[in-house]
């Protein structure tokens, strides 16, 4: 499906509206967050996508909010409370060139935090600057499902598949129809996991 935008024209940008938001909140240069860091009532917040930390490295000792999570991270009346959000703590936010950290600084202070700036020049400003980086790693994408260990008591002999007579039957999805026996995972080329 394609739209035709020749006609369209938006009354402000996403650049437009990061720009006014510059304007709006303290901003810091690269050597002033360099020196600003150390300090314990300042955290350093990372607003890019988790994709972009694995792929370019972060500042070190900083925290992660993505950009679309901050307003629900930042508000304890949430579920999705992050406890390193603080009214009396001072937060440094950057992004890749300083648009979205604008926005998130904006934002922030707006929700009620009084002491927001943004990273002039964002994380490019502070690799072009040659200022310590970390890598940061891609977590395992198997290691959540990786099943619990049981705990010895818990635990069944080898062979033994777990199913009882009072097992209410599972669904089979494949055939739309309910299985009275629990699927086997070698039926997919899957192997029971081990030990």
């Amino acid at each position: 499906m394609t739209h035709e935008l020749s006609n369209f024209e938006l009354e402000q940008c996403a650049w437009d509206l990061a720009a006014e938001a510059d304007v709006e909140v303290e901003s810091v240069s690269v050597d002033e967050l360099d020196a600003e860091r150390d300090d314990p009532e300042t955290v350093v917040l990372d607003v890019r996508d988790v994709r972009e930390r694995w792929i370019e490295g972060a500042i070190p000792d900083d925290q992660h909010a993505p950009r679309g999570m901050v307003e629900f991270w930042a508000d304890p009346e949430t579920e999705y409370y992050k406890d390193f959000f603080h009214p009396d703590t001072r937060y440094v936010c950057y992004c890749n060139e300083a648009g979205r950290s604008a926005l998130v600084a904006r934002r922030l202070t707006e929700m009620g935090y009084d002491d927001v700036a943004h990273l002039t020049g964002g994380f490019t400003a502070w690799q072009d600057a040659e200022k310590e980086t970390v890598a940061v790693e891609q977590p395992d994408p198997l290691s959540a499902a990786k099943p619990p260990i049981a705990r010895e008591s818990e635990a069944l002999p080898v062979g033994a598949t777990g199913s009882t007579a009072t097992q209410a039957p599972q669904p089979d999805r494949r055939e739309g129809k309910a299985r009275s026996e629990p699927r086997d995972r070698t039926d997919r080329g899957l192997s029971t996991p081990s030990c």
